[in-house]
């Protein structure tokens, strides 16, 4: 069974729409940043380079056409990052004694030098945090979730310097 002629116009008209709106309010995937013109190469200093952060970071910068070199060139930007700390707090006591809640933070300090091409962005810090629900009888179950909590935080920290670098550009 075919649909008529006029409900194809009207889904075509209805589709294109939304990719109007879509385009004309500023949508962007989430990962690729429009990151000012000067940071094509880039070091990152100030973590060992095997570090969990500076292994995403850099593969978050390739993504967006940035060469992320791990020695000194002059034409290159730098990226320090500084006192990155991973830490958590306790939220919640039980009537027992016995923790039942974590508030986990990610933080790093980031600045960013490139004299030759006028960037200049003073030390700021940056940082990430999720709440964990603990449970004293589930706790491989529980370490294994503050696991993955940790990892993703640093994937949201590495997203939230590239598009702190991004928003340079305007």
């Amino acid at each position: 069974m075919s649909l008529p002629i006029k409900t194809h116009f009207l889904i075509v008209v209805f589709v294109g729409g939304i990719f109007l709106l879509l385009s004309a309010c500023g949508f962007q995937m989430r990962g690729k940043a429009d990151l000012p013109p000067g940071l094509e190469k880039m070091t990152i200093t100030g973590l060992d380079s095997y570090d969990q952060l500076v292994i995403v970071l850099s593969r978050y910068l390739r993504a967006n056409g940035v060469e992320v070199i791990r020695h000194d060139d002059a034409e290159a930007a730098e990226l320090r990052l500084s006192g990155f700390k991973q830490d958590k707090e306790i939220l919640v006591v039980g009537t027992d004694g016995r923790v039942r809640e974590y508030r986990l933070f990610t933080r790093v300090t980031l600045s960013l030098q490139d004299k030759d091409k006028g960037l200049d962005l003073p030390a700021e810090q940056l940082s990430v945090r999720r709440d964990l629900l603990w449970n004293p009888d589930d706790v491989l179950g529980k370490t294994e979730e503050e696991r993955v909590l940790r990892e993703e935080m640093v994937r949201d920290l590495a997203q939230k310097i590239v598009e702190r670098l991004g928003s340079l550009n305007q």
